[in-house]
């Protein structure tokens, strides 16, 4: 017999990216290749190139990527390395330069509260900062301004020591539709982007994870009666 249960499933990074960009945000521009099939891909791509492990979580933990190759040999036995980290193939992307900061935005369902929207330092260096902010869904661009003031790591955004300032209005807009997808598709549970890249022009989403729940059928075993005892 079946059943209908509810099932929570975790996107590939691709998948996730495809549904960020279907909301405009910026996403780098990859490939899904073999690791024989990298360095061309790389050609299309054009260097310098980022090459990640497919299938792998919390790549920079692992080592699982790689990032500025500028070299085909150098992709060539990135990928090889990198694909046997995985499931054997590999996504090669432009590589984003000049970046600013470094920022992690989630979003994940807090029942019985509701969709939670964190903001803060990114990077490889977010647990170590705990630098966030939490906001409420659905909540205002003011509102993401405001909390983007409220961390550590805002006067890099401003351009710290005479550096460049940061796109704050991509940032602020990057994070409005991420709202606005999870508040339109329910099936989000969770979304995590770290890190978001921010350049003086823009805001780009290097790397995401994006949880899933939908229902579906189930087959259960049906509990067969005890037979009467004598």
């Amino acid at each position: 017999m079946t059943e209908t249960v509810l099932t929570e499933t975790v996107l590939t990074e691709s998948e996730a990216k495809e549904r960020l960009a279907a909301v405009g945000i910026s996403v780098p521009r990859g490939l899904l290749v073999t690791a024989a099939e990298a360095a061309a891909a790389a050609v299309e791509i054009g260097l310098p190139v980022v090459v990640k492990a497919t299938g792998v979580a919390h790549k920079s933990d692992v080592g699982a990527v790689t990032v500025g190759l500028d070299d085909l040999d150098e992709v060539a036995a990135a990928a090889a390395r990198l694909g046997a980290l995985g499931d054997g193939t590999v996504t090669v992307e432009e590589c984003v330069a000049d970046a600013v900061a470094e920022l992690l935005v989630s979003v994940r369902s807090e029942p019985p509260v509701g969709m939670l929207l964190t903001l803060g330092a990114g990077g490889t260096l977010v647990e170590l900062l705990e630098d966030t902010a939490t906001l409420l869904l659905p909540t205002r661009p003011a509102d993401v301004r405001s909390a983007l003031r409220s961390l550590r790591v805002w006067p890099l955004l401003t351009g710290h020591r005479g550096r460049p300032p940061a796109a704050v209005d991509a940032v602020v807009e990057a994070v409005s539709a991420l709202a606005l997808l999870v508040s339109t598709d329910r099936s989000i549970t969770e979304v995590e982007i770290n890190p978001l890249l921010v350049t003086e022009e823009t805001a780009v989403a290097v790397d995401a994870l994006m949880t899933v729940t939908q229902f579906g059928d189930a087959e259960i075993e049906p509990v067969q009666p005890r037979p009467d005892r004598p």
